[in-house]
């Protein structure tokens, strides 16, 4: 005869306590297990790299975010040293008239 015959069942409270502690469990119960711990894996796996995508996104914001307020810093001095190498031209320029001038 079959050995769970002769046991009895335990209460459906029970039963995952019971199913947890038997040594000896059979192999769809392994199975099962088994495949809950690799899903369990991947999810979490899955949110991991998730939050490094998130993470990935925020850096590059911030390195876009960097080389535009840069590129402007740069466009504004540039505009500055024009302004300044124009005018110190007209300066020599305008010295170099008075000179003549003498």
């Amino acid at each position: 005869q079959p050995s769970h015959l002769h046991r009895p069942r335990p209460l459906s409270s029970e039963t995952a306590t019971a199913t947890a502690k038997s040594p000896g469990r059979s192999r769809s119960e392994t199975k099962v297990k088994a495949k809950r711990s690799e899903q369990y894996s991947q999810r979490r796996a899955m949110s991991t790299m998730y939050r490094e995508m998130l993470l990935m996104n925020n850096f590059s914001v911030l390195n876009y975010t960097g080389v535009i307020k840069i590129t402007k810093k740069a466009t504004k001095t540039l505009e500055k040293i024009k302004v300044m190498a124009v005018a110190a031209e007209a300066a020599m320029l305008e010295a170099g008239e008075v000179m003549n001038k003498e």
